[in-house]
């Protein structure tokens, strides 16, 4: 019985694999839609994590003005993230108008952060740049 076992082992092992033809090798591509809605779960998360931090400031900062301060700059932080979350859900965006509004944005933000230092309004009056003395 002892023989008979070996032999059927060794036809199990030395048996080879017939070849398979190069099409039955190449696997279909499943192309799933989700929802867009599912792009408004990590939004899920950040609201909560704000909605603690401001918690946590209403609990901890005494000082009305300081206060309202920190809650105003929490729901600024909120409202951006929600309205470019927004942008991208509504409309289907490429890499390359991803990458044009970002340099946009970033324009914008330092053309108002110039033309602000000018007119000695905002956070960064003490910042004179030189290129602009006359």
């Amino acid at each position: 019985m002892s023989e008979e076992y070996l032999e059927s082992s060794e036809t199990t092992l030395t048996s080879e694999k017939p070849e398979k033809e190069p099409e039955a090798e190449l696997q279909d591509v499943i192309v799933r839609e989700y929802p867009k809605t599912v792009l408004l779960y990590p939004m899920i998360i950040i609201s909560l994590i704000l909605a603690i931090a401001a918690m946590l400031v209403s609990l901890f900062i005494l000082d009305p003005i300081l206060q309202t301060t920190w809650l105003f700059t929490i729901g600024f932080i909120w409202f951006v993230l929600f309205f470019f979350n927004l942008l991208i859900v509504t409309f289907e965006f490429g890499k390359s108008v991803i990458v044009a509004l970002a340099l946009i944005l970033v324009i914008i933000v330092l053309v108002v952060v110039l033309v602000l230092t000018q007119y000695g309004i905002g956070p960064l009056t003490g910042i004179n740049p030189a290129a602009l003395r006359l």
